[in-house]
């Protein structure tokens, strides 16, 4: 597994791409847009034509949040506070993005502001799957997962963009599709 080290921190140089959890039990994957609305428990899923090699696979919160381990062993999903500390390592919030965003056009749409790569940690736009199940902003955004729920419906996570180099830290309900990072424990 490639790593990046980002001033104390070891992350994942790719997004997680498991379909079982730690102890060999599988993820359920939802194709099915109405099965997503509906689905309450451990789910992923596969941002259709898009190379799951490279971007990933997109899980709701409830797989991060499951017991059985999502992360494989030596590894951690990434609370606020260490997405925080990334970001404040790499300039704070308006320019966070760009050392962390894939800096060529392979994958990103243009115009990639702001995007050097110099961390390493090669951000590519797997975008997200919404609660209602549909596929949004493959190619202009990433989106993150963290393993802080804010309340009984949200959980926090860190986005990136085509149109600039910040990042921002924003929330989603917890059945939304987003990538994960895995931090090293």
């Amino acid at each position: 597994m490639d790593t990046v080290t980002i001033g104390n921190q070891v992350w994942m140089a790719a997004n997680l791409n498991v379909t079982c959890f730690r102890n060999g039990e599988p993820i359920t994957e939802i194709c099915d847009p109405n099965q997503w609305r509906h689905h309450a428990s451990p789910g992923c899923c596969t941002f259709p034509g898009q190379n799951t090699a490279e971007c990933g696979c997109l899980y709701n919160w409830y797989a991060i949040n499951d017991p059985r381990g999502l992360a494989p062993e030596g590894w951690r999903i990434p609370t606020e506070e260490d997405w925080q500390e990334l970001v404040d390592h790499l300039g704070g919030h308006d320019t966070a993005g760009g050392p962390l965003k894939q800096n060529n056009r392979d994958h990103w749409k243009s115009p990639n502001a702001g995007a050097t790569n110099h961390s390493g940690f090669t951000a590519l736009p797997a975008g997200m799957r919404t609660l209602y199940g549909d596929y949004m902003y493959q190619q202009t955004h990433s989106y993150y997962w963290t393993a802080s729920q804010l309340n009984q419906k949200l959980a926090c996570v860190f986005s990136l963009n085509y149109f600039g180099p910040g990042i921002q830290k924003t929330s989603f309900p917890l059945g939304t599709g987003a990538s994960i990072r895995c931090l090293k424990a």
